[in-house]
């Protein structure tokens, strides 16, 4: 699944969100106040690619995260 956010300012480009190609990585693409060239034959400045690397799963951490919203409600008292 592929999530683009896009607004005046920059884009954000997830190209794998749902189920990673990679485990243990997941990339995405950035592009900040980007337009095109002079002669529109390309963007400037380039979009920039960032990686965020993990020791567990994606589902593992869906779990963990999930579990740390469930105590941080019960431990507040919000309902």
């Amino acid at each position: 699944m592929t999530i683009v956010a896009s607004g005046t300012k920059g884009s954000l480009h997830l190209n794998d969100f749902v189920i990673p190609f990679e485990e243990k990585q997941g990339t995405f693409t950035t592009a900040t106040e980007s337009g095109f060239t002079k002669l529109v034959t390309g963007w400037a400045p380039l979009p920039s690619q960032h990686t965020v690397m993990t020791d567990l799963a994606q589902e593992v951490r869906m779990v963990t995260e999930f579990a740390r919203l469930v105590r941080l409600l019960r431990n507040c008292g919000q309902r």
